[in-house]
């Protein structure tokens, strides 16, 4: 008949071996979950396509006009974006159109149609929800139907150099694709009248 001993090295030995296994199992589950953790979410480098509708709201109409009925316009980027673990990066540059409707003291429309080249970046901090800062200059253009030999307040074409700055934030719900909203400022300065205005609106992002 086995003694107590017998019996506790019968069972204490395979339950031993068991233990041991999967403890060494263990180990290499969660060092293959590491790797593939780290496969699927490298630090990379890819093509970054974007598209921004927005409102827009003069915000210095020139004296002696009539008033402002606001506006809008769109943007067009293509960049580089630079990830990091909780951080993307994207040096961009791209083109921005933006009506100003205008009215002067007689009535007419005599809106103000500007166009940027730009140059600049984006910086945001996260991996889904992603709060964004950005900021470009470059070179703008202002377009006007107003003549300037009537009675009324000439404002002429002109162009000059440019700068925005805005906020945001982005959803990276689906992978390599994100939407979101956006606040800025923008000047041309283009004399007379400079031309600045807040606009606000959403925008879309694509990685390749």
């Amino acid at each position: 008949m086995p003694t107590l001993r017998s019996l506790v090295r019968f069972v204490a030995a395979p339950a031993a071996a068991a233990t041991l296994f999967m403890l060494v199992d263990e180990s290499d589950a969660k060092a293959q979950v590491y790797v593939v953790r780290r496969v699927q979410q490298p630090e990379s480098v890819g093509l970054n396509l974007g598209i921004d509708l927005e409102g827009a709201s003069n915000v210095t109409p020139p004296q002696g006009s009539g008033y402002g009925n606001g506006g809008g316009g769109f943007k067009l980027r293509v960049g580089a974006e630079i990830r990091r673990p909780w951080l993307r990066f994207i040096p961009e540059g791209g083109f921005a159109y933006t009506h100003l409707f205008q009215t002067d003291p007689y009535g007419n429309n005599v809106g103000w149609n500007m166009e940027r080249l730009f140059v600049g970046g984006r910086i945001g901090f996260g991996e889904v929800i992603v709060p964004i800062v950005y900021g470009h200059v470059g070179y703008g253009w202002r377009a006007t139907n107003q003549d300037t030999s009537s009675s009324a307040p000439g404002i002429p074409g002109a162009n000059g150099v440019s700068a925005d700055i805005g906020i945001g934030i982005d959803f990276h719900l689906i992978r390599n694709f994100g939407f979101g909203f956006h606040a800025e400022y923008v000047t041309v300065q283009t004399a007379p009248a400079v031309p600045d205005w807040v606009a606000g609106g959403a925008h879309i992002d694509v990685r390749f």
